[in-house]
């Protein structure tokens, strides 16, 4: 199992639709995102809100069996919510076009006590 992490940027004017989301994929929606997390090879996701004196971030951190491509295939609605919610997540509130996606992030070092 790897782990995947990415910190995405949340527009200033759009904080309230994205924790309506977060609400969403962890209260009336949860077994859409479930399944949405499982297509793409994800066993588990943890989502973090931090303000900075810059703005808003969301911290997301995915466990999964291949990290190679894994933004990829989790950025490919796979149910009709996902469909329905995730290209204007990215695109309205993250700023993301997945046409040029953001770069992977990268692991620089782990330290187990």
């Amino acid at each position: 199992m790897t782990m995947y992490a990415m910190a995405l940027p949340i527009k200033p004017d759009k904080i309230d639709e994205w924790k309506r989301f977060a609400a969403d994929i962890t209260g009336s929606h949860r077994a859409d995102w479930q399944d949405q997390l499982r297509s793409a090879g994800i066993s588990a996701e943890r989502v973090f809100h931090q303000q900075t004196p810059d703005g808003h971030l969301a911290v997301i951190v995915w466990e999964c069996e291949d990290a190679d491509g894994v933004l990829a295939r989790m950025s490919e609605p796979h149910n009709e919510f996902a469909a329905q919610r995730l290209p204007s997540l990215l695109a309205d509130v993250h700023g993301i076009d997945l046409a040029s996606p953001p770069a992977p992030s990268t692991l620089v070092g782990v330290v187990e006590a």
